[in-house]
């Protein structure tokens, strides 16, 4: 890559132009092949250690259903009934679909297709950056070695090492394949626009569409794609545009204006008064640390470093104010001025323009106004595409004199940001060491405590785990989920229900604390105990009852997440069929069908009356679920046939009932 960077070639000459030149005819050189192969094989060997890291936490809600596929029929209800995002994200679990057999025993099979997927998109990278720079920017000297470059400084950039190294983020990864390939379809069309005006405005728009969807139906942020293009068409394209009859001279319009209202309207939806119940911080507060975090994520590209980058980042402070923290006001000035500049320069300054304005583009969705989760280093895998570009066009936007040096720089900026790419994987791909890296750099992250704790658990030192989660939770008197963990583990390892039942009777938090999904991983894990554990014995199951009672009592449970909701409501729900208290057994199980209405849920609602003889209870609950089925087409499917079974049962049961002499 070095040699190919310094390989002393004529630099093309500057052409006037004033439209889109033809596509170029020129093949790319058997040294640029055998340049790009060596890029290639970079990627796969800093990689490789993390291969053995296996799955994270976000792995299991997106792969448990993969245990139900054994036909065409299964998968297919895999595929169209997922609930990651608002799309259901189809395609990539359709991706994971086909490598079913790895779930759960062989996530290195899985995450072998991850890396192959990024390196097609680095491939796909170096497409577009050769095609920008031969058929657009007749200025940009070697185009061979920008492309290179360009794929090499994204390919390897240790930021994106999650996106690849997290099994479930081929959703970023697969839904940025399916963007290249609208970026890289738009950029060989577009020179044809003038000969056959009518033809291609419809086919760039079409294929604009076309890839738009696909990415989005893998990730919402796909959504963004028509934006991207826009943000190359104000900065590095030529800006006159050929003349086209009417009325193809309105393409762009259909083409970028109509899915950016799209975009603008989902953003609206974070403005709803009661979007953020659910977090620890507001609309505001979130606006203003995302100023914070994006001159983070800007920072770790340019300069990274191994111990700046890992998955748990819930840690990050909020901002409260313009000064709390002071960074704050920078950070906003900072981008503002970037802005101002990208758009007042951006004829002058096209590739400095085209990186800013790429990468605030490429977090308008996850980075603004929408509820999501402050920090996640995967979100940065297309947004930083306009940053490598950008930096691998300086050692050939130099005068020419200065080419050399700034080749010579490239290479040691790469040389440096493979060694600290390896060393990331290699931390990701020694679990142990990782959970205790990331617990240290991280000290007050909930997710990095309890991964290092349970890390320590796996090892056969439950003891140490439960001492660095009572540490942590000492440190942080005010988290509920921490302190429940802690006291079930207490009591877990040493089968006794004391702690426990101390932390109900005594923990403020248990009553006023904002519950958390840890939580409800907590009451999940009671309910699978085996039925000779100490918790399902009489006093336990007294003591549970009083849990759940007081977890129902938290006025703040109202105002957390669904599903949050329905864990808790059905676990009360089971506590007292244990009970044998169907009333309070029903109560709950009704709850938990309103907070998150699922099929199992309803069922239970039509047979748990049947069984007792309320046949009319049931029929009544039996058309409550009815009236909430679903109207995805392949789950309403689903629910038909089982509600149509239990309608039969139901029958039956009546009928056996009428039979049976008074």
């Amino acid at each position: 890559m070095g040699a190919f960077l310094l390989e002393s070639e004529p630099p093309r000459q500057a052409e006037n132009m004033t439209l889109f030149r033809p596509a170029s005819l020129l093949r790319p050189t058997p040294l640029f092949a055998l340049g790009l192969m060596l890029v290639l094989a970079t990627i796969l060997l800093s990689y490789s250690p993390g291969i053995a890291r296996g799955f994270e936490f976000d792995d299991l809600h997106n792969f448990i259903g993969l245990e139900g596929i054994h036909n065409l029929d299964s998968a297919l209800t895999y595929i169209f009934t997922g609930d990651a995002g608002p799309l259901g994200r189809p395609l990539a679990l359709a991706s994971f679909a086909a490598q079913f057999y790895a779930w759960s025993d062989a996530p290195e099979i899985i995450l072998r297709v991850n890396l192959l997927i990024h390196t097609l998109n680095t491939v796909l990278l170096c497409s577009i950056a050769l095609r920008l720079a031969r058929d657009f920017i007749p200025t940009l000297r070697y185009p061979e070695r920008f492309a290179l470059l360009a794929a090499a400084l994204w390919g390897l950039s240790p930021l994106l090492a999650s996106a690849s190294l997290f099994a479930v983020q081929r959703m970023t990864t697969l839904s940025a394949t399916f963007m290249l390939l609208g970026l890289l379809c738009h950029l060989v069309l577009l020179p044809r626009l003038a000969r056959h005006p009518r033809r291609i405005a419809l086919a760039l728009v079409g294929s604009l569409a076309l890839f738009t969807v696909l990415a989005a139906l893998t990730k919402e942020g796909g959504a963004l794609l028509p934006l991207l293009v826009l943000c190359l068409h104000l900065t590095v394209l030529p800006l006159r545009q050929p003349e086209l009859p009417h009325p193809w001279r309105h393409w762009p319009l259909a083409a970028f204006a109509l899915p950016l209202l799209a975009v603008l309207w989902v953003l609206a939806g974070g403005l709803s008064p009661h979007a953020y119940d659910p977090r620890s911080f507001n609309l505001t507060e979130r606006l203003l640390t995302e100023a914070r975090i994006l001159v983070d994520y800007l920072h770790i590209f340019f300069l990274p470093a191994q111990n700046q980058l890992g998955p748990y980042h819930d840690d990050y402070p909020v901002s409260s104010a313009l000064l709390q923290p002071a960074q704050t006001l920078f950070c906003l000035v900072l981008l503002a001025v970037l802005v101002i500049l990208a758009v007042s320069k951006r004829r002058q300054w096209p590739f400095f323009a085209l990186a800013t304005l790429w990468f605030l583009s490429g977090h308008m969705l996850e980075s603004t106004t929408l509820p999501l989760e402050l920090y996640f280093e995967h979100r940065n895998y297309v947004p930083t595409i306009g940053l490598a570009l950008a930096l691998a066009a300086l050692p050939f936007t130099v005068p020419p004199a200065y080419t050399r040096l700034t080749s010579v720089i490239a290479c040691a900026y790469l040389a440096l940001i493979t060694v600290v790419l390896w060393q990331t994987t290699t931390v990701w791909g020694d679990r142990l060491l990782s959970a205790e890296l990331w617990a240290a750099s991280h000290p007050d992250s909930t997710r990095a405590t309890q991964n290092y704790a349970e890390s320590l658990k796996r090892q056969g030192r439950a003891e140490e785990g439960l001492e660095t989660l009572r540490a942590y939770s000492l440190r942080h008197p005010d988290e509920f989920g921490t302190a429940l963990q802690v006291a079930y583990m207490d009591a877990r390892i040493h089968r006794s229900l004391p702690p426990l039942t101390d932390f109900i009777h005594h923990d403020a938090r248990l009553r006023q604390g904002l519950p958390d999904l840890m939580v409800c991983q907590i009451l999940d894990e009671i309910l699978e105990l085996p039925g000779d554990h100490p918790f399902l014995q009489d006093d336990g199951i007294i003591m549970l009852s009083e849990l759940g009672t007081a977890l129902l009592a938290n006025p703040k449970l109202s105002a957390g997440r669904r599903e949050i909701r329905f864990c808790v409501n059905r676990f009360a729900a089971s506590i007292a069929l244990t009970r044998r208290d169907l009333e309070a057994t029903m109560l709950h199980l009704e709850a938990a069908f309103d907070a998150l209405p699922l099929l199992g849920i309803g069922l239970q609602l039509v047979r748990f009356p049947a069984s007792a003889g309320l046949f009319d209870a049931a029929r009544e609950n039996l058309a409550r679920v009815r009236s909430a089925m679903p109207r995805n087409p392949i789950l309403r499917r689903a629910w038909e046939e089982a509600l149509n079974q239990a309608e039969i049962e139901l029958k039956q049961e009546t009928a056996r009932d009428r039979a049976v002499p008074p």
